[in-house]
C-alpha cells in the first residue's frame, strides 16, 4: 500500500492505483477515500460543523454556488471516511475542499484506469418519442444505456433548423438535471420563451416555430462510467405543429383491465406527449376501500404506457386508478390547468382534490 502526505494531512485510498496531485496513490473499489488526520482534531458530533465536501472537476473552477458530491461522512478515531452515494467516475478529476477551520488547501486527484471499449454507451431513446410536436414544448429527456458523467450537455445536445444552431433554446443549469442512476437527463426548453407575452417569448419569439422542421442532435463523445464514450452522433427529427394549451383529461387514457383472480398486469395508454416518467411517482391502484394495492410498476418508453402488476390476485369488485393532478405532459400542462395560464387562475384551482380517479373492474374469465 502507498501512503501520500499533503500539508499534513494523509490520503488512503485502497485497491486500484489512480492519480492525486499528479502521484500515484491506491484507491478503494467502492469509492471510499480516507483521510487521516495529523491527530483527533474533531468529534463525530462536532464533524457536522466542520464538514468537508467532494465535487467533480479542478479546484481552481470552485464557486461558491456549486453542488457538492452526495456524501457519507464519518469519523473513526483520526480517520475520516468520505463515501460517496454513487461509485465514482474512471478518467475524472475531483477535488476535496475542506473546512476553513482546517487551515489545508483543497486536494485535487483523477481517478484513471485502462478502458476497456467492449461496452460503450448509447443513447436508448429522446423522449417524447414522437417527432411531431406542439410549438410550446417544455422538455426532452434524453434516456442513455449506462449511467453518464454531468457537465456535457451545453456542449453535446444542440438544436437546429436547416444548418443553422438555434440559439438559447434550453435554461442553461449549473448542475445537469438527471435522475438517481444518471441514466436519463432532462433538457429544459426555455420556459420564457414558451409562455406567452412574458420576457424572451416577446423579445426571441418560441424556439421551436409552427410549421418548421428541426434536427435535435445528441453529439458523439459523451463520458459514460469507465471512460468509455459514446461513438454514434444521434439525431432526432422535429415536425412543429401548433401549440396545445389545455388542460390534460382522462378521455385520453386508455385502460387493459387485467381478469379477476390473476395476476395480471394492468395496463394504461397515456398521450404521446403525456410524461410517462413521471407516471412512475403520480400513479398508482387502490381498493374501492381506498387502501393501496402492492405490486410492481413498470413502464414502456416507447409505448408511453404504464402498467402495474399485483403482489396478489385481483379481487372482485372495483378498483381506482389515482392520478396525481399534477401529472404533467412534456408542454407543462397538467390535469389542473394549462402550463400558460395566468396565476390568478392558478392560485384558484389550488381549491379541491389533488388526485384524479378512474373507476375500472377486473374482466370475468
Amino acid at each position: 500500500m502507498q501512503w501520500k502526505y499533503f500539508n499534513g494531512l494523509r490520503l488512503v485510498f485502497l485497491i486500484l492505483i489512480h492519480q492525486v496531485n499528479g502521484q500515484s496513490v491506491e484507491i478503494a473499489s467502492n469509492s471510499q477515500i480516507v483521510v487521516s488526520l495529523p491527530g483527533n482534531i474533531f468529534s463525530n458530533e462536532a464533524l457536522a460543523d466542520h464538514t468537508p465536501y467532494l465535487y467533480l472537476g479542478k479546484p481552481k473552477m470552485h464557486r461558491p454556488e456549486k453542488t457538492a458530491i452526495l456524501t457519507d461522512v464519518t469519523l473513526e478515531g483520526n480517520s475520516l471516511k468520505i463515501e460517496p452515494k454513487f461509485s465514482l467516475f474512471d478518467n475524472t478529476e475531483y477535488y476535496i475542499l475542506f473546512p476553513e477551520a482546517w487551515n489545508q488547501r483543497p486536494y485535487d486527484f483523477r481517478i484513471e484506469r485502462e478502458v476497456s471499449k467492449k461496452n460503450p454507451p448509447v443513447v436508448l431513446n429522446i423522449l417524447p418519442t414522437t417527432n411531431q410536436v406542439p410549438e410550446n414544448l417544455l422538455r426532452f429527456y434524453i434516456v442513455f444505456s449506462q449511467s453518464m458523467q454531468e457537465g456535457f450537455v451545453a456542449s453535446h445536445v444542440k438544436l437546429y433548423e436547416n444548418d443553422s444552431e438555434v440559439k438559447h433554446t434550453f435554461v442553461p443549469l449549473k448542475d445537469d438535471l438527471w435522475n438517481k442512476d444518471r441514466t436519463i437527463v432532462t433538457l429544459i426548453l426555455d420556459p420564457s420563451r414558451v409562455k406567452t407575452n412574458v420576457g424572451a417569448n416577446v423579445l426571441l419569439g418560441r424556439a421551436l416555430k409552427k410549421g418548421k422542421h428541426y434536427k435535435l442532435v445528441i453529439a458523439s463523445g459523451w463520458e459514460g462510467p469507465d471512460g468509455n464514450v459514446t461513438e454514434e452522433t444521434v439525431t432526432k427529427t422535429i415536425t412543429v405543429l401548433p401549440q396545445v394549451s389545455e388542460k390534460l383529461d382522462t378521455s385520453t387514457l386508455t385502460l387493459n383491465v387485467p381478469t379477476k383472480t390473476t395476476k395480471e398486469a394492468i395496463t394504461v395508454q397515456w398521450h404521446p406527449l403525456v410524461d410517462i416518467l413521471l407516471c412512475q411517482e403520480m400513479v398508482r391502484i387502490v381498493t374501492d376501500e381506498g387502501e393501496v394495492v402492492k405490486g410492481r410498476i413498470a413502464i414502456d418508453i416507447k409505448r408511453n404506457q404504464w402498467s402495474f402488476t399485483p403482489l396478489l390476485p385481483w379481487k372482485r369488485g372495483s378498483y381506482q386508478l389515482l392520478i396525481e393532478k399534477t401529472l404533467e405532459d412534456h408542454l407543462g400542462n397538467n390535469f389542473k390547468h394549462p402550463f400558460d395560464t395566468k396565476a390568478a387562475s392558478r392560485i384558484a384551482e389550488k381549491q379541491g382534490d389533488s388526485v384524479l380517479s378512474v373507476v375500472w373492474r377486473p374482466k370475468i374469465d
